[in-house]
């Protein structure tokens, strides 16, 4: 019998505030429409994928951002590209550390889980 996943949900303290993060399907259909290709005339949207492999396989910090930005706006948070710039940049934020939790939820969301897996088989071929 399989694990069955649900979807992660965690809170973050951004200046001063518990915000709230959720990979739920809302985040994975979100984050899916922040890149479009368009293949003979058919718009496709790839950015599920895209910014997964630039998080896993470049350790991206724009990425990582990008993905938090969805998921705080999959529940309905209101955070800004700049808020989390500038929660980046503070001193005692450890980036390798969140890029690592978050990693790890990915894997364990549901409606991530295949697709953080096929990255990290490609990372590991290559």
């Amino acid at each position: 019998m399989s694990k069955v996943l649900g979807f992660k949900s965690f809170t973050l303290p951004i200046n001063g505030k518990d915000e709230k993060f959720s990979f739920n399907m809302r985040f994975s259909e979100l984050l899916d429409e922040f890149v479009k290709g368009t293949n003979n005339g058919i718009t496709i949207e790839v950015g599920l994928k895209m910014v997964m492999s630039k998080l896993i396989m470049e350790e991206s910090p724009i990425a990582l951002r990008d993905i938090l930005l969805v998921a705080n706006h999959a529940v309905g948070g209101k955070l800004t590209v700049k808020t989390l710039n500038d929660y980046f940049e503070e001193d005692g934020t450890d980036l390798d550390a969140l890029s690592q939790m978050v990693i790890t939820n990915l894997e364990e969301t549901r409606f991530t889980s295949k697709v953080v897996a096929a990255v990290q088989k490609q990372a590991a071929a290559q």
